[in-house]
C-alpha cells in the first residue's frame, strides 16, 4: 500500500475527534484562502462572489485552489444551467481546474508579493499608494520584487497593473 492511500488514525475520544475535525477543517479552510492570496491575490470568498457575480473564471479558479467548493449552491446551480445548455464548457473547465490546480504558468516566485498586493487591495490601502510607494515598500522594504533590471520601479507598476486586470471581480 503506497503512503497516501493509507488513512490517517488518531485515537480520540468523541469530544476530542469532534474538536479536532473542527480544528482540521479551519486550518484547510485557512490553508486554502492563503493558496488562493498567494495564486491570485484574491481570497477565496472573493473569488466564489466573482462567480456569483456572473464571473465564471472566480468559481473556476476556487475550484482550482478547493475542490471541495464544487458543492458550494452558486457552483451548482451554475453547473446545472451548463447542464441544460448543453455546449457550456463550464463544467468542463470547472472539473479540469479542480483536477489539476491552478496554472503551472504563474511564477511562484511572486507569490508572497501577489499575497500582500491583495491584502493591500482587500483593505483599500492598494489604491491609495502611490508608485513611488508602492515601490518602496515591496521592493526595497519587503524585497518582494526585483530590484534590478533597467526601471524596476516600472516594471513593478506593469506587473501590479496586469495582476489587477487578471483578478476575477
Amino acid at each position: 500500500m503506497r503512503s497516501r492511500d493509507k488513512k490517517l488514525r488518531i485515537e480520540a475520544d468523541e469530544v476530542q475527534a469532534e474538536i479536532l475535525i473542527e480544528m482540521l477543517a479551519t486550518l484547510r479552510a485557512f490553508s486554502a484562502n492563503i493558496r488562493s492570496l498567494t495564486t491570485f491575490g484574491q481570497s477565496m470568498n472573493d473569488l466564489l462572489k466573482a462567480g456569483c457575480n456572473g464571473n465564471d473564471e472566480g468559481f473556476i479558479r476556487a475550484a482550482a485552489i478547493d475542490p471541495t467548493v464544487e458543492g458550494h449552491p452558486a457552483i451548482t446551480q451554475r453547473v446545472s444551467r451548463a447542464l441544460i445548455a448543453k455546449r457550456d464548457p463550464f463544467i468542463d473547465d470547472l472539473q479540469k481546474a479542480a483536477r489539476s490546480g491552478p496554472s503551472k504558468k504563474i511564477d511562484k516566485e511572486l507569490n508572497q508579493l501577489r499575497c500582500m498586493l491583495g491584502l493591500f487591495r482587500e483593505v483599500g490601502a492598494l489604491a491609495r499608494m502611490a508608485d513611488e510607494e508602492r515601490y518602496q515598500l515591496f521592493c526595497e522594504q519587503l524585497g518582494l520584487y526585483p530590484t534590478s533590471g533597467e526601471n524596476p520601479k516600472a516594471a513593478l507598476c506593469i506587473f501590479i497593473k496586469r495582476w489587477e486586470a487578471g483578478l476575477a471581480l
